[in-house]
């Protein structure tokens, strides 16, 4: 996976249009880069920016993608809350994070906590897709190097 893929994938096989949003700017060069690769460059908008100033401004969104920002937005309920004022009354939130098995992580809440919020949110949870642990390590690696 590289940075902008889940919103390249979506362009590309939606034919769609996606906006990006990521402080980090060697994040955005890489994105706009796949995005060139993939020939969806017209369909993609890849931009350096706080997300906190973003999520005030944009509105009317059909899908948004959450891909693990940790609490850049607040807390996960804070976070959810924060996001529903983005998207249409009909929208989704595709939540591209991980959770936990038991309690005694201290980084990731578990899949249960996590129900809770989306409930408590006035979100529905529509699909939960598992990856692979196989297919996540690859992943993990990727990102850290």
């Amino acid at each position: 996976m590289w940075k902008g893929s889940v919103s390249i994938k979506l362009a590309k096989e939606l034919e769609c249009q996606v906006k990006g949003i990521d402080i980090m700017q060697d994040f955005i060069e890489n994105a706009k880069k796949k995005a060139q690769e993939f020939k969806v460059e017209t369909l993609c908008e890849f931009i350096v920016g706080d997300i906190n100033q973003y999520v005030e401004a944009e509105k009317g969104y059909d899908i948004l993608i959450l891909g693990a920002v940790g609490e850049v937005l607040g807390n996960q309920e804070e976070t959810l809350n924060k996001l529903s004022k983005t998207i249409k009354k009909d929208g989704y939130v595709l939540l591209d994070d991980a959770y936990a098995r038991s309690d005694s992580n201290e980084i990731y809440i578990t899949k249960k906590k996590w129900i809770e919020i989306i409930e408590k949110s006035g979100y529905q949870m529509v699909e939960d897709l598992l990856v692979d642990e196989s297919e996540f390590s690859g992943v993990l690696n990727e990102q850290i190097m």
